[in-house]
């Protein structure tokens, strides 16, 4: 094909011709060593590669192993949508320029991508592969963040539930939301779940995770050297009560980590501008 760089991997489908990964067009194979890291950390991609020839030899022996033909099968999809996925990591890359090709050369950038694609083998929503495609996109730049908090961001896609997505854009787009803010941003409407209830205890987790995974915190002042200032005590105590703070405090303010911060810049900015709009 015309303007295009070919990688062929037998799909070990009978009767059908193999599938093909297309890849911009480049000098020397530019994308060939991002091809083949990013195949490399995908497990089954050498079994099917095996599988569809085990089942060639066997066909022309007039034998068909039907858990073998069965298991391609399953497979082909996970494959189509692999190849997609390298295509358009790597039209994103081609868009940021001769850098940036430059960029997936090096060791360091192949051994992100090698641990980007094994997360997004293991992730079970089309919306965690978005996330890992659209941040290797972002660290084939040169002014992306450093390599050790890219491998960070790998590391909180593979953790974290869509439900600590949803906090982290409620709070992206509300700064100083607080814990009710959230749930209602969050689209929870109606009477709030009672202290003891399986949906609070599940609130109170996800807040949690991402508090001491340091994505989220509390408002804080700070002086003009970055320093945190102590909370101030204003006015009289409130009388002191008998029950802990409700899961959906209306009092306190949250805000993004700094790191919290980047990780919408690099991971989840083009999700949320595609829901703010």
């Amino acid at each position: 094909m015309s303007n295009k760089e070919i990688i062929e991997v037998e799909s070990g489908a009978i009767d059908k011709p193999s599938k093909s990964l297309e890849l911009p067009e480049s000098e020397k194979g530019t994308y060939a060593r991002f091809a083949i890291a990013a195949l490399g950390s995908v497990p089954w991609v050498g079994g099917m590669i095996a599988g569809g020839a085990a089942l060639h030899a066997e066909k022309e022996q007039g034998r068909i192993n039907e858990n073998i033909e069965l298991w391609l099968k399953e497979h082909e999809k996970k494959l189509e949508a692999l190849f997609r996925a390298l295509s358009s990591v790597a039209q994103g890359i081609e868009l940021l320029g001769e850098e940036a090709k430059q960029r997936i050369q090096e060791d360091d950038y192949l051994a992100l991508v090698k641990k980007g694609f094994g997360v997004w083998d293991r992730a079970e929503t089309d919306d965690k592969r978005e996330l890992v495609q659209f941040l290797l996109k972002n660290a084939a730049g040169t002014s992306v963040t450093d390599d050790d908090i890219v491998r960070l961001f790998i590391d909180w896609i593979d953790r974290y539930h869509e439900a600590h997505f949803g906090i982290i854009r409620a709070i992206y787009k509300n700064p100083g939301i607080s814990l009710l803010g959230i749930w209602r941003e969050m689209g929870n409407t109606g009477e709030l779940p009672s202290e003891n209830s399986s949906s609070a205890d599940l609130y109170r987790m996800l807040i949690h995770d991402l508090s001491t995974g340091r994505v989220i915190r509390q408002e804080r002042e700070v002086n003009s050297l970055g320093q945190f200032m102590k909370k101030s005590r204003r006015g009289p105590r409130a009388p002191s009560s008998d029950t802990m703070k409700s899961s959906f405090d209306d009092t306190d303010r949250y805000e993004l980590s700094e790191l919290g911060q980047e990780f919408v810049h690099y991971v989840l900015q083009d999700v949320v501008s595609r829901i703010s709009d």
